[in-house]
């Protein structure tokens, strides 16, 4: 057996072993973050519905594509149309004026719940008026918001395409505003943690929290009841997330609410 295939059979084994442990097995497992559709960059496989029994899913076209009404029912008939239980999100661009018409449809016509932003893909700031407007419209309709801090490292982006992460120091000034704003950060680290979202009520997700023990060290300085799964599939492996879950020592509370009810929280309050 050649070294290539020894890896590829040991992590198989290793990720098997893993999904089947019945002690990370949860049959409300929330994946609240995940996307559809093609990514520009790489040839990427369909999410499948993993573990999970419900993903919140978005469109890659919504990020490139100018007309969002259209990809925002491409996602809410996907959504609707699927045996998985997927929960559609709908993405909002500050940078085009009918912006507030995307939402609208958003709610009354795909009964979206969930809205997702990306900021430095569609170039407006979180410093932007529009962007507190915004969050006093997820307000008053209950909604939650997920900003999306980056897609890709920087090093691994193509030399026409460099997009670098938002900055998430305005967040908390718009968040005084708008208090009651329900904002869930996607995608972020440790270091935009530090600097920016320290003492915000905001919820993270765990697609870029890396490193040994990530989890774990992570709750050590940063609330229980502020942090759900994310796998930010299919850009990242499912199981890669997933295992997080098992390397961190967590409690059974602790895995409960970051694998089901804070999310549910979010969504239903």
């Amino acid at each position: 057996m050649n070294r290539r295939r020894f890896v590829a059979t040991s992590t198989a084994l290793a990720v098997s072993s893993a999904i089947a442990d019945s002690s990370l097995q949860s049959p409300t497992l929330i994946d609240c973050n995940s996307y559809i559709g093609h990514w520009p960059f790489r040839a990427l496989p369909s999410p499948a519905l993993v573990g999970c029994s419900e993903r919140w899913i978005s469109s890659f076209e919504a990020i490139f594509h100018n007309d969002l009404s259209a990809a925002n029912a491409r996602t809410g008939l996907i959504a609707r149309e699927s045996n998985a239980k997927l929960r559609a999100v709908g993405e909002i661009n500050l940078s085009l004026p009918a912006w507030r018409d995307d939402l609208e449809r958003c709610v009354r016509d795909h009964a979206m719940r969930v809205l997702r932003v990306h900021p430095n893909y569609h170039s407006w700031s979180l410093a932007s008026p529009e962007f507190v407007k915004l969050l006093q419209l997820v307000d008053d309709e209950r909604l939650v918001l997920q900003i999306v801090a980056q897609m890709e490292d920087e090093r691994t982006q193509p030399s026409l395409m460099e997009v670098a992460p938002v900055d998430l120091k305005p967040l908390g000034e718009a968040l005084t505003k708008i208090p009651g704003a329900r904002v869930m950060v996607l995608n972020t680290n440790v270091a935009q943690i530090s600097t920016s979202l320290r003492g915000t009520a905001v919820t993270l997700d765990t697609g870029m929290i890396e490193g040994v023990g990530g989890l774990e060290n992570l709750l050590s300085s940063w609330p229980v009841e502020q942090v759900a799964f994310g796998s930010f599939t299919p850009l990242f492996y499912w199981e890669s997330n997933y295992l997080k879950l098992k390397e961190s020592l967590l409690s059974a509370n602790q895995l409960d609410r970051i694998t089901t009810k804070n999310a549910l929280m979010l969504v239903d309050a």
